[in-house]
This record gives C-alpha cells, structure tokens and sequence, in this order.
C-alpha cells in the first residue's frame, strides 16, 4: 500500500476546521513504529562488518566535516566534540575518552544502508598481526537507517535482544544492532573490549538530528503501548465486575476477592509497572498487589506485545502466585497443602504472549521428610519426577536468580486519563486497519454537501493519510460557491466531485 506523501498546510487544517470539523489527529506512538525481522536485522549486522573499518574517531570525524586534517592529528574542533555527522543529517557524539580506542566506518564506504559501523582499533590490530583476515573484528556496534515505509507491514519490537530502534519526526527508524556471540571471541579481544562494548548503546542514545528530533526506544515503551488495558483494568474496578467477567476478560480473580475484604480502595492497593521481561527491547506491562511484604512484585496479570497488539499472558492469585525473574524468566510459585512448596518456571517467549516451560522444582515433606527435594522437566506431567541432594538443590535457586520486586504505580493516578484515552480508540484502531485498505480511499459527502461534510472530508482524509491510510476528499455533488470561496481564501484546494463510485474504496462521511 502506497503511502501519501502529501501534505496540508496549517491553513488547510484551518479551514477544515472552520468548516465545522469535529476530528482531529496525531499518529500514536504505539502504532507509528516498524522494524526489520530478526533475520534480516542480522544480514546488516553482518554486512556491517564486511569490509574492516579504517577510519579513526577523529578521522571520521575530519573527513565528514570536510576538513584536510592528517590522520592522527586532533584539532580543536575534534577535540571539542568528536562527532560524526551522518550523511542524512544525523550526529553521534563520542566521548573524548573513546577517542584513541574505536576505529569508524563512516556512510563513504559503508554498505548500502549502514550509517555507521564503530570497532575497537586494538583487536583489528590483533587480528592484523596474526591473520590476514580482519573482516569484523572488533565490532562493537553499527546503526543503520530503514524508512517507514519499507516496513510498513513490519513491527518495531519483532528484533532480538541485540538491536534497539529509534525514530526520527520523519518516519525514519535507526537500527542499533550489537554484533552477535559469534562475532567476537572474547579469549582474543582486548581487556577494553567489553567496556566498549557496554558502552555502545550509551553511545547510541546520544544521537541526535541536526534538523528535526530523535526519540530513542521510540515506540518501544510500556506508556506508548498499554493505554486500552490499563482503561479496561479500571473499569473492572469502576464497575466491580465479578468472577465470570473477570473470567471472560482473561483477568485474575484477585480483583473481586480484593473488594471483598474491606482493607481500602483497590485503586490505591492495585498498581501497575513496565519492564522489558523477556529482552525483546519492548516494555511488557504488569498489574499487581502493592506490597511490602515477601509478595512484593506479585503479578495478578502480565501483558506482552504480539503482532502488533497487547497480549495477555498470564494470570495469578494469592496462592498461585507469579514473578519475574531475570533473563525472560517467570516464577510460578504454588502450594499444594502444609507439606508441598512448588516453583515452575518458565520463560515468556517474544512477539508471542506464551510461556515456555523450563522445569519444576518442590519441597514435599509428605513425599520424604529426610530429602523433600524433587525436579520435574516436564511441568504437569507427575510421573516425572526426579529427587534432588540439598545441595543440587541450593544450586538450582541459585542459578535462576531473584525475583524482581517492582514499585507498582497505583491505578489510581491513570484512572482520570482514562476517557482521554478512549477518545483516541478510534485512531488506534483506523492505524491497526490500514491494511485493509488496498488502494485510495476516498473519504466521500452525500450528494448535497454543505460545510460541515466538505470539511469533514477533508479533514478525516489527512488524517488517514497521517496514519499511512492513501486517502482523498471528494463530494458526491456540487460545492456551494460560498464554500468554494472559503476554501480559496485558506488556500484549500477544492475536492473533486465524482460522479460515480463504481470502482475503488469510500469512506462516508457525514451520512445517516
């Protein structure tokens, strides 16, 4: 689907306005971002490290500003900044103590697509006195550029953990790709390496448009992304709905039990928090009990981005209890009467919404008092149970790490956003909708179009077309010479009257 590239004048939208228009637009952030599959995001990776970088910081930084400086030599100007400019206007500032230490492929001798490419110059010059052969090594980490609209089907957080994206005003997305655990060996790398290495996503953050705005992580963010479910968890709460509702939503039952007890409002008691659990780069939001007890972190229900929309997946209870833990995993801890204490743990998959079951582990008295320690690999199945030492035990906890013990942030301080929210429902849902419109849209009148109908059409066309929706105004009869007048004043040009609708795609608007 073609994007229009067209614009409206600000005395456009002010005419359509005048003309007694009641819609107005800004793309959501959540919906606004696309980005590469995995697969392809590691081809640039790898063709980022095609050819071995040869240019030094202040290099780089000389020969795109234009200077004659010889290599090695620092001027002032360098010096101050060690910035390399981008050959699309974009800056990424080097902190001074980097500067003797990276080695930068700068967009002259870059692949297609590659902004930039930085590695550390002392393995490239490891790499050089063993081997013939330096292609890649030392890579820290590159940035590429991806326009929206060459990804227009694609999503923002369908990448691995290694790449983070970003986006500028004018639809561009800059990939932050760090090289994966083949690309480097770190028995050959320098002591600095991993320094470096850490470093580079700091780095990343600092790029900046000289001529427009950068967002980092843009799109990527729980605040961007869960707006309808936290509305939806507020009127479960507003409304007090019971447990079949609860049930039906695919919420916990904690919600109802809660209000059961008397012990204050739950939207002070119920809160809610973003993290990125399972390390795709996207924010997966949690609702829980605010607690500071041993139940801090206790998630009532978890919510994770697939295909492009929130994804519920999973729900707990006071009994039936469920954390995050570290490296995409989830703890899910039971019991099963005074003398079994069960721990399953699984890890909560990418752009899926799943869990995926690791193990078992229990402590059942009743079972053997003397050694009530068991692992099971096949969670549910009770015929596999394996008994455990103490000390194969101790070693197990220990290697899958602690609980994270998020500060919830009460419902109550999102509950007065809530209407707001729902006033852009249907901008959301237009974007998610896109697809379905195969060619031009046209954004119609009924066959006797006053003001308010032509500057509806007008309007409501240029936010389609803002949403990346191909759309026209046009009217089903003639305009009104006042009306016509009007548009002439602001500068609006005059939508065209179609005479027929037999072929094509047609918006209604202000129609019975």
């Amino acid at each position: 689907m073609k994007k229009n590239t067209g614009t409206i004048t600000y005395a456009a939208l002010t005419a359509a306005l005048m003309l007694s228009l009641c819609a107005c637009a800004g793309k959501p952030a959540e919906t606004s971002a696309a980005a590469a599959p995995t697969g392809e995001a590691e081809t640039t990776a790898a063709e980022t490290t095609a050819a071995a970088p040869e240019t030094t910081v202040t290099e780089a930084s000389a020969a795109v500003s234009g200077t004659t400086e010889a290599a090695g030599e620092t001027t002032a100007e360098t010096a101050e900044a060690f910035a390399v400019e981008l050959s699309n206007g974009m800056k990424l500032s080097i902190p001074e103590k980097y500067k003797d230490l990276l080695v930068i492929d700068t967009p002259d001798n870059s692949p297609e697509g590659v902004l930039i490419s930085v590695s550390e110059k002392a393995s490239i010059e490891a790499a050089a006195k063993t081997s013939s052969e330096t292609d890649g090594a030392g890579w820290l980490f590159g940035i590429s550029c991806i326009t929206e609209d060459a990804l227009h089907d694609r999503l923002c957080y369908d990448m691995s953990g290694e790449e983070v994206f970003a986006k500028d005003e004018d639809g561009g997305f800059y990939m932050f790709l760090h090289p994966t655990d083949v690309q480097w060996d770190l028995n050959t790398g320098s002591d600095a390496y991993m320094e470096l290495y850490d470093a580079g996503e700091d780095i990343a953050k600092e790029l900046v448009a000289v001529d427009g705005t950068f967002v980092y992580g843009g799109g990527m963010k729980g605040e961007e992304l869960y707006g309808e479910v936290l509305a939806k968890h507020v009127d479960a709460i507003s409304e007090e709905w019971d447990l079949a509702k609860l049930a039906e939503e695919n919420m916990s039952p904690m919600y109802y039990s809660m209000s059961l007890d008397g012990r204050g409002d739950l939207f002070d008691r119920i809160g809610y928090a973003y993290a990125d659990i399972n390390g795709d780069g996207v924010d997966e939001l949690m609702i829980g009990e605010i607690t500071e007890d041993d139940r801090k972190g206790i998630i009532y229900d978890l919510y994770t981005m697939a295909g492009r929309v929130p994804v519920h997946a999973l729900s707990g209870t006071g009994k039936d209890r469920f954390y995050a833990g570290e490296n995409s995993l989830i703890f899910n801890e039971y019991t099963d009467g005074k003398d079994v204490q069960g721990l399953r743990i699984y890890d909560l998959l990418e752009n899926e919404g799943g869990l995926y079951p690791q193990l078992e582990l229990k402590t059942d008295t009743y079972e053997n008092e003397s050694q009530p320690w068991f692992v099971n690999y096949e969670i549910g199945n009770d015929e596999t149970w394996e008994a455990l030492t103490e000390e194969d035990w101790n070693m197990f906890q220990e290697n899958f790490g602690t609980h994270q013990r998020f500060d919830y942030t009460p419902l109550a301080l999102v509950r007065d956003e809530v209407e707001e929210f729902r006033s852009h429902d249907v901008y959301r849902d237009l974007y998610r909708n896109a697809d379905a419109f195969e060619e031009t849209a046209y954004v119609i009148t009924h066959t006797n179009p006053d003001a308010d109908s032509i500057g509806s059409a007008i309007a409501y066309a240029y936010l389609l077309n803002q949403l990346g929706i191909d759309a026209k105004p046009v009217t089903a009869g003639e305009i009104h010479e006042d009306i016509a007048y009007t548009l002439d004043v602001f500068g609006v040009e005059t939508p065209e009257v179609m005479e027929s609708a037999a072929e094509g795609e047609y918006i209604l608007i202000d129609h019975s």
